[in-house]
């Protein structure tokens, strides 16, 4: 998104697709967790907390990196992609929850980090 708003005076963005952006640093060590508490085989969704659209999520890299460029909400059928991509990729940690393992923290605690990172 940054390098998009570096290179294009307007950055047009699908609001209309919905996910939970997760930081690989928060999966790495959940997934530690879960290895060293020995939970049964099986499929785990883990994800930082919190769903939102591709919009949301680069209105917040924005706001987090004081970028001025002008962000513009638009449909997946105006960014004119022929990737077919479900509207809700939103996964539910809820099985965590059952083991008594904590959630993964907010997505923008966790972008917010990564950008801090990110400058030094």
């Amino acid at each position: 998104m940054l390098a998009r708003a570096k290179k294009d005076v307007e950055v047009r963005v699908v609001n209309d697709q919905w996910g939970c952006p997760t930081y690989t640093s928060d999966l790495a060590i959940k997934i530690r967790e879960l290895l060293e508490k020995k939970v049964a085989p099986g499929i785990y969704h883990v994800v930082n907390d919190g769903p939102c659209t591709w919009y949301d999520f680069a209105k917040k890299i924005f706001e987090l990196t004081n970028c001025d460029s002008k962000l513009v909400p638009i449909t997946t059928e105006e960014s004119g992609t022929r990737l077919q991509r479900p509207r809700s990729s939103i996964l539910i940690s809820s099985k965590l929850k059952d083991l008594g393992v904590m959630n993964l923290r907010p997505w923008s605690e966790a972008l917010l980090e990564y950008l801090n990172e990110l400058n030094n």
